[in-house]
């Protein structure tokens, strides 16, 4: 065995440690002996606990897997949207692009159509969006509400295009707003003919023409008020179509905004 104290191997009866003179007791058993079953034990209740867990997830696997892939694949199947009844009281559900919608529905194709249709004109137009933005409401008759608002720049114009729409056509709200740049004098803010026919497309030019001549005879009065010209700007309106000159800091620029 060995010394308590010194850890040296002495005789298994020496009642006293030759190397160190520590006194033995020979009733006490080695402290490695003790340590060493003290091991065990912990050993033991780590190896015990390893297989109750191991056990209770085989266990929670069998009896839960199932279930859970059988409601997953019940509501994946039962994804659909109805055929429209009645009228709507309320939002059933509410998307914030259209991929989460197309996921959410097996049949969400054939009701973006009419979306594919819309933003494709804008296109054809405008080209690109510079930004664009989308709410999907799918009402409690089943009837789908899509809100689209896009930005684009094209003839020196930042235009925002909003619409709001659904496919059982019962709804469609529409507002374009045209923004000039900033300019130092009046007759930079007039609008060209190029950007008039590029209205054109969403109103009539006639009655934007109008509207804009109309703006133009005021040069003098924007000459005498340009630099008071307040929040509401110097303008000329109809019953669709607004043409405000507005001021930010020392310069000025026009915005048209028809609905």
């Amino acid at each position: 065995m060995k010394c308590p104290n010194c850890h040296k191997e002495i005789e298994d009866q020496a009642n006293f440690c030759p190397y160190c003179g520590t006194k033995i007791s020979q009733n006490q058993p080695p402290k490695s002996n003790k340590l060493n079953k003290k091991n065990n034990i912990l050993l033991f209740a780590i190896v015990s606990i390893c297989i109750c867990l191991l056990g209770y997830n085989l266990v929670s696997s069998y009896f839960l897997g199932s279930s859970l892939s059988s409601y997953t694949t019940t509501t994946s199947s039962s994804n659909t949207i109805g055929e429209i009844e009645g009228s709507a009281t309320s939002v059933a559900s509410i998307y914030y692009s259209v991929d989460e919608f197309t996921s959410a529905y097996t049949n969400a194709s054939d009701y973006t159509k009419v979306l594919d249709s819309y933003t494709g004109d804008l296109k054809e137009v405008l080209g690109n969006p510079t930004s664009t933005s989308y709410i999907v409401k799918v009402m409690d008759n089943n009837n789908v509400v899509f809100e689209v608002n896009n930005t684009y720049t094209s003839n020196d114009l930042t235009i925002n295009i909003y619409r709001q729409f659904d496919v059982n056509s019962e709804l469609d709200e529409k507002k374009y707003i045209f923004k000039t740049e900033l300019y130092d004098s009046f007759e930079s803010l007039k609008l060209t003919e190029d950007q008039l026919t590029l209205m054109s497309h969403y109103v009539s030019y006639t009655d934007l023409n109008n509207l804009e001549t109309r703006l133009n005879d005021r040069e003098d009065e924007f000459e005498e008020k340009k630099d008071n010209i307040g929040h509401y700007g110097l303008g000329e309106y109809s019953s669709n179509i607004s043409n405000i000159i507005k001021k930010k800091n020392d310069q000025y620029y026009k915005t048209i905004i028809l609905s």
